[in-house]
């Protein structure tokens, strides 16, 4: 390894060291103190707040590196040719020496840059091409424009910007080289035979869980001053920053709260820019967990990154978790297989909601209200919304569906939209005081939910059907019995 001043010299931005434990399934992304090891130890570099026992933790899922990365049908590198290996001059940082490299091209020695542990991986060094502008770098095999792009590295090196085979969008996968195996022990690369770019503006994070010569497109912040207009929240104490111990956050649209969807519907991100709300005055225990964890079954599932932002609790981390409208929530059952704290499971925060009526009476974001989610992983919408008590009340996601028409207890199929479209949030988007109803894993419609309590209103059904007596005060639509739990019922037309 070279000296840490020479390592400066040569890429300035590659001063923070972050481990992606996600890039193998679960990585916390919870509120507290942050202070406090991911239990089963991780590598220096990570904190990320999942404690073992206290105020915080949590988890999002995230996809696997092999998820939908192509492994075959693949040029071999060829030694000295851009994007492959080369051999390099030792010490010659300022600028770089071309060593083996094709005329034009500079070597460039990835695995001397990171702090990691040179025991963990072989040398990675290959060639680059530096540029000005797209032009410099012309075209791909299939005639698309490469781009030019910045590299990290400073302007000492002769390489500060350098030609790329294509441009990722912000939290994708980028990648400097054109190498197609892991240099880590069971590794797959996420951009193998490409070398790909992050947005002007975006640098290219190196991440202690994947090779060196790749990493995620991320502004890394301390505060929402260092963030574009695009991305204005910075979502804090998410990483540590190596060099000093201080806290880092992502660059995010927004702080995500309790019922929110998080994560992205995009397959290729890593879902750094959309977690659950890490501030200190977020509410603590908060994981972004895959629709399929909270009975949503009909929402993306591996590979996507989408979720919803659930309060999570063990025996030894009660809810923390408020409900604005219906008050303290209650640990359901520990049955999800999150790891939390010191238990291997946990529950779900219920705040006793229901469908029948809908009593989860928030705005949601953008004003479109909310509806009672069951997390038991199993059913929804289907008069069992609170049957081990973790039912909380999720965000309605416009625009929103039409309802199906029911006619004297009879549902017109053939009306209304299908809620349980797969690999959608549709079943996030039933408008106000109704749920999805299932008829199958990918078939459901919107119904609208009543109690068929002597003490209920009569007029409810009226009131969200639309049907009022110009001749009389009698309800005009019927609260017919639902499911299997007491009182539940379904608005129908006479």
């Amino acid at each position: 390894m070279v000296g840490e001043k020479s390592m400066k010299r040569l890429r300035r931005h590659r001063v923070v060291l972050v481990t992606f434990a996600s890039a193998l399934g679960f990585v916390a992304a919870c509120s507290g103190d942050g202070n406090d090891p991911l239990p089963g130890g991780t590598d220096a570099g990570l904190d990320n707040g999942n404690n073992n026992g206290g105020d915080d933790g949590g988890s999002i899922f995230v996809p696997s590196l092999d998820a939908g990365v192509p492994d075959s049908g693949i040029a071999p590198c060829e030694q000295g040719t851009e994007g492959c290996s080369c051999e390099w001059t030792p010490g010659s940082f300022v600028p770089l020496d071309r060593g083996d490299c094709e005329v034009g091209l500079l070597c460039v020695p990835w695995d001397e840059i990171p702090l990691v542990d040179p025991g963990l991986i072989d040398e990675v060094k290959t060639c680059v091409q530096p540029c000005d502008v797209d032009a410099d770098c012309g075209a791909n095999s299939n005639g698309t424009q490469r781009v030019c792009r910045p590299s990290g590295l400073t302007e000492a090196t002769g390489a500060p910007r350098i030609c790329f085979d294509e441009e990722a969008e912000v939290d994708e996968f980028c990648g400097f080289s054109r190498l197609t195996a892991s240099q880590l022990p069971g590794g797959v690369r996420a951009t193998p035979g490409r070398m790909v770019a992050c947005p002007e503006g975006t640098p290219c994070q190196p991440f202690g869980d994947i090779d060196v010569d790749e990493g995620i497109c991320l502004t890394l912040c301390a505060d929402d001053g260092e963030c574009p207009e695009s991305l204005p929240y910075c979502n804090p104490r998410l990483f540590m920053n190596a060099s000093d111990g201080s806290d880092l956050g992502v660059c995010s649209p927004g702080p995500l709260t309790v019922g929110e969807v998080c994560g992205s519907p995009n397959p290729a991100s890593a879902g750094l820019t959309t977690l659950c709300d890490t501030s200190s005055t977020a509410v603590a225990n908060v994981a972004c967990l895959p629709g399929v964890a909270v009975g949503l079954d009909s929402m993306p599932i591996p590979p996507t990154t989408q979720g919803i932002c659930t309060p999570l609790c063990t025996d030894e981390s009660p809810c923390q978790y408020i409900d604005p409208v219906l008050g303290p929530t209650t640990c359901s059952s520990l049955y999800l297989p999150v790891p939390f704290g010191n238990s291997q499971t946990s529950g779900v925060c219920g705040s006793g909601c229901s469908s029948f009526p809908n009593t989860c009476t928030g705005d949601g974001v953008g004003g479109a209200g909310q509806f009672c989610a069951s997390a038991d992983g199993v059913s929804f919408g289907d008069g069992l919304d609170d049957a081990i008590g973790s039912a909380f009340c999720v965000d309605i996601v416009p625009p929103t569906l039409t309802p199906v028409t029911i006619e004297g207890g009879l549902a017109d199929l053939n009306s209304g939209d299908n809620c349980r479209t797969l690999d959608t949030t549709d079943i996030l988007s039933c408008p106000r005081e109704s749920f999805c109803s299932r008829l199958t894993l990918s078939d459901g419609r919107c119904v609208f939910g009543c109690s068929t309590d002597a003490q209920a209103d009569p007029l409810f059904c009226d009131v969200v059907l639309g049907t009022t007596s110009t001749t009389s005060t009698s309800p005009v639509s019927l609260c017919l019995p639902f499911g299997p739990n007491d009182d539940a019922g379904f608005c129908s037309l006479p």
